[in-house]
């Protein structure tokens, strides 16, 4: 982070810690979905194929 703060004056809205354990509550949330959406035959891009379930 500190790099970045030189660099692209980056600064964090939220402590890492906070995001972190956000973004896992985001996953545990979605995951149904994730899985759904991940869920297509081998050989057929995730691009084409059919989203609605």
């Amino acid at each position: 982070i500190e790099k970045a703060q030189k660099l692209i004056n980056y600064r964090p809205m939220v402590e890492f810690k906070d995001g972190f354990m956000k973004n896992i509550e985001w996953f545990r949330d979605n995951w149904e979905i994730i899985e759904d959406m991940a869920d297509f035959p081998p050989g057929m891009s995730s691009a084409v194929r059919d989203e609605e379930k």
